[in-house]
């Protein structure tokens, strides 16, 4: 289990990453599922950086746990800079894809809104 807060910021995609594989290393995970987690790491931060607001602190928070056969990753921010409406994704786009593809990698995506602050936790199968 970990958590950590990271700045607001585009590089903090990438440093999601390396913590995660750090946090993650002592464990025996299949390739495929380390390989997924950083990816879904990834999209979540990004788009906490890209469509949201920062915490009180300037930071969004990434937390971990590996439990019951299942790895959590979560995400929280400040809440969104604006409200967005959903869009119907069209084959052309080349954004707009960050949760369409953590739903597909995960067994589960919930985002949960308050008044100032999100998050977002997707959780993978370790099978």
């Amino acid at each position: 289990d970990g958590a950590v807060r990271l700045p607001h910021d585009p590089t903090s995609a990438m440093q999601s990453r390396r913590m995660l594989k750090r946090g993650l290393g002592s464990f025996d995970l299949p390739q495929r599922v380390l390989d997924d987690a950083l990816i879904v790491v990834s999209e979540l931060v990004g788009n906490a950086v890209r469509h949201a607001l920062a915490l009180a602190d300037g930071c969004i928070e990434l937390v971990w746990r590996l439990a019951d056969n299942r790895l959590e990753i979560e995400v929280a921010d400040g809440g969104p800079d604006r409200e967005r409406a959903a869009r119907p994704l069209h084959a052309a786009d080349e954004a707009g894809r960050g949760l369409y593809l953590v739903s597909a990698l995960s067994e589960d995506v919930v985002v949960e809104r308050q008044a100032n602050r999100s998050r977002t936790r997707a959780v993978l199968t370790l099978r």
